[in-house]
């Protein structure tokens, strides 16, 4: 199991070094997969929510939780069709490079196999490659806006960037649930 995890680490990164465009296991929002040429091109219905997501986050300066609910009240469709959009699903649009048609090199690793890493973590100082292989949907310029808007709010929990959020506030423990007991934390 560890020879051939090795062997498959290397077939990525041989992959991405020769201009693979990996997409993980589902769809890619606001594009269609073309394995034959392994190619994304837009869908043009979904790459309007794209723009709208990064114009939202961007120029009008709305959160996460805005966006999705605004999106929702729209009636937007997801990638699975369903209606409500969740923070996970704009935020992982958001932190996506291939949005402004470059693509990430190994950006998340899932570690070795028997080892205790079961969920993929982003890779410091990761390759983003400029490719003709993606047709851009936003512009560089405005997804590194998109990216330094991100990094100044996480920078302000804890003094680090830890990308989460600090739940204890000035009325931590004040505040009791009449239901369940549990203390109200802030969100």
């Amino acid at each position: 199991s560890r020879d051939k995890s090795i062997k498959v680490r290397f077939g990525f990164r041989e992959g991405a070094r020769k201009g693979r465009i990996y997409i993980g296991g589902g769809k890619l929002y606001g594009y269609d997969y073309h394995a034959e040429t392994n190619t994304l091109t837009r869908n043009e219905e979904e790459a309007e929510v794209v723009r709208l997501i990064f114009d939202m986050y961007t120029r009008e300066r709305l959160g996460i939780r805005v966006i999705c609910n605004k999106l929702t009240a729209a009636g937007y469709k997801t990638a699975k069709g369903g209606s409500e959009w969740g923070k996970t699903t704009v935020r992982n649009i958001l932190n996506n490079e291939k949005y402004a048609g470059k693509n990430p090199i190994q950006k998340f690793d899932s570690g070795m196999v028997l080892e205790n890493k079961h969920w993929p973590k982003l890779r410091e100082g990761y390759e983003v490659a400029d490719t003709d292989r993606i047709e851009p949907i936003i512009s560089w310029e405005q997804f590194q806006e998109a990216k330094s808007i991100r990094e100044s709010k996480t920078a302000k929990y804890n003094g680090k960037r830890t990308g989460r959020k600090n739940i204890y506030g000035r009325y931590t423990k004040l505040i009791k649930c009449s239901q369940c007991g549990s203390f109200y934390i802030r969100n």
